[in-house]
């Protein structure tokens, strides 16, 4: 009778034991939903950014600088041959001298042709064309002056300087390109101030809405070296697709360590009411390596996997230098 009364409490001891393994493993495998890490993917991109172009109609005749070289504000970056030089020019101003003469003889002419209307010795009609041969010779030292101009106007043009200072990250043109078009201008090239830095990050609408901005951001760089802790500045949806944009605020960049377009690998924690989100865009344990080894080249493959599945990090990005990557940007 004691061994089954025993038997009887071991069971039921056993039992309760199981029951609370159970509770608290699925405790450990369901963390608390307002305490959720969200992982999110991006680049590095300048603090300033400019856009390069032309609107000079003409041929890049001479490019002074590369993708990936450093420029400083003013520095002299195309020179776009559209026909016009310091001949043309010249004419321009020969032209203005020869209708200021002609305008000033014009006029002379005029008074002394006043002078005799007025004693009586020429007839009105004689009187007014010596008037309107004046006045045509002063008009046309008008638009002699505005061609001038315009000359001068279309060969400062021709020259494309530096707005800002930074690092050249796209290159548009090649030497022997049509700069602009007749109706709109063409964009030459990128040029991003580097001094500070921001993480651009992409993560989906309905994760989006479960961020806000001050939001404090963990930003892993150089191949998980360095780990920069800044906030969201803002979070923008994107006009078409299912994702949004997240733009950090700038920090600082010493030495230019961080150059675009470097890979930004980014977590928030204590994400509140991220009941509905899709678990492949929470990750409570962030796990060391990642489940997929993709083949990447090139930036553009990088970002599109970025696009495309949010959760997995490409065991390349961890193992190549930044700078390799196409349109990486070159130390000057």
């Amino acid at each position: 009778m004691n061994q089954q009364h025993h038997l009887f409490w071991i069971i039921i001891i056993t039992a309760l034991t199981i029951m609370l393994g159970a509770q608290l493993y699925q405790k450990k495998r369901s963390p608390n939903q307002n305490n959720k890490k969200i992982r999110l993917f991006g680049k590095i991109i300048g603090h300033k950014r400019w856009h390069v172009g032309s609107i000079a109609y003409g041929i890049a005749r001479k490019i002074y600088f590369r993708e990936g070289d450093l420029v400083k504000q003013g520095d002299l970056l195309v020179d776009i041959d559209i026909a016009i030089g310091d001949k043309e020019i010249y004419e321009a101003k020969a032209s203005l001298e020869r209708a200021k003469a002609i305008a000033l003889y014009a006029r002379a002419t005029f008074e002394r042709q006043k002078a005799l209307y007025e004693a009586d010795q020429i007839s009105f009609d004689a009187y007014q064309q010596f008037e309107r041969d004046m006045k045509s010779a002063e008009a046309d030292v008008s638009n002699q002056e505005a061609l001038l101009a315009k000359r001068i106007k279309s060969f400062s043009t021709t020259k494309i300087y530096a707005p800002g200072s930074g690092y050249i990250t796209k290159m548009h043109i090649t030497e022997g390109q049509l700069a602009a078009t007749l109706v709109m201008a063409d964009k030459l090239m990128e040029i991003e101030n580097i001094d500070m830095v921001q993480a651009e990050l992409v993560v989906p609408v309905d994760t989006a809405e479960h961020l806000t901005n001050d939001q404090e951001i963990t930003i892993t760089l150089n191949n998980r070296k360095d780990i920069i802790t800044c906030s969201i500045k803002s979070i923008e949806p994107l006009t078409f697709g299912k994702n949004a944009i997240v733009l950090t605020k700038p920090f600082k960049n010493e030495n230019h360590r961080y150059k675009p377009p470097m890979i930004a690998v980014a977590l928030v924690s204590k994400v509140k009411n991220m009941t509905s989100t899709p678990p492949q865009h929470i990750d409570p344990d962030v796990p060391d390596r990642p489940t997929r080894e993709p083949q990447l080249e090139t930036v553009e493959q990088v970002l599109g996997l970025i696009l495309s599945q949010p959760s997995d990090v490409p065991e390349e990005l961890r193992g190549r230098d930044p700078e390799k990557f196409t349109h990486a940007v070159r130390s000057p």
